[in-house]
């Protein structure tokens, strides 16, 4: 009985060091599965940071198109008074045509009426 007994007790110790191993085991597991959460709240951390970045450049680059916009919007008013302004030249371009014309056919008249009265 006495020698059942110390096997019992022998496996018992066995038992309990084993339970002592995984033990230690779990804590290890435990200790990286805490150094793993770390890195991936700082990770997440960082991609938080970077999101950010992205939507200031994205605010930016929407404040830049809407400037273009408004640039887009200016030239084509410009556009569109060049244009007016081209047209009104144009008219008095040929305004300026027509007078030169009347002027060439009135000085054609006196030029002819002063040479009729020279013969």
């Amino acid at each position: 009985m006495i020698v059942r007994l110390s096997k019992v007790t022998v496996r018992l110790s066995e038992f309990i060091v084993r339970l002592s191993e995984v033990e230690a085991l779990s804590i290890k597991l435990n200790v990286k599965l805490k150094e793993f959460i770390v890195r991936l709240s700082e990770f997440i951390v960082r991609l938080s940071e970077f999101i950010v970045r992205l939507s200031e450049v994205t605010v930016r680059l929407s404040e830049f198109i809407v400037r273009l916009s408004e640039v887009e919007a200016l030239s084509i008013k410009l556009n569109v008074k060049l244009k007016e302004f081209i047209v009104r030249l144009s008219e008095f371009i040929v305004r300026l045509s027509e007078v030169e014309a009347s002027l060439h056919k009135k000085m054609n008249f006196v030029q002819f009426n002063s040479e009729k009265t020279l013969f």
